[in-house]
């Protein structure tokens, strides 16, 4: 499956996935090689002691990067999903009290159709994410 990302803070989640599994993997670098080799020789005139010969050496070696942003982000997805860490809401099930599935979960993934009608709010909203997040950490722990 295909799945299409929207990041809110990039460096949040390399924070996140580094420390589940120790660091961060830019790149992944596959390399192969080959070799071979064939030789033919005869002997010189006899009692010479001399030997003549041909060798040949081929080699051949390949290699291939592949940098793993969005594969990264769906192994620290599995990796949460097993260790129980993730809430699914999906709006096929129905839910009667959302608190009930989120409780104890750390992460909330959410499946649902959506339908976005003004853009500029969402990019101001999605500009001052970190604010409102510490906006709403303040009122649920202050009078």
């Amino acid at each position: 499956m295909i799945k299409n990302f929207v990041y809110l803070d990039v460096e949040k989640l390399h924070s996140l996935s580094s420390q589940i599994f120790e660091g961060v993997t830019e790149c992944v670098l596959n390399e192969s090689s080959t070799e071979s080799e064939s030789s033919e020789s005869q002997k010189g005139p006899v009692g010479s002691g001399k030997i003549l010969g041909d060798i040949l050496r081929q080699g051949e070696k390949t290699s291939e990067r592949k940098f793993l942003n969005d594969f990264s982000y769906a192994l620290f997805e599995k990796k949460l999903t097993e260790d129980e860490l993730v809430s699914d809401l999906d709006s096929a099930k129905k839910i009667d009290n959302i608190v009930d599935v989120i409780d104890g979960k750390y992460f909330v993934k959410v499946k649902a159709k959506v339908t976005f009608n003004d853009m500029n709010l969402i990019k101001s909203t999605l500009l001052d994410f970190n604010k409102i997040g510490k906006a709403l950490a303040h009122i649920t722990n202050f009078e």
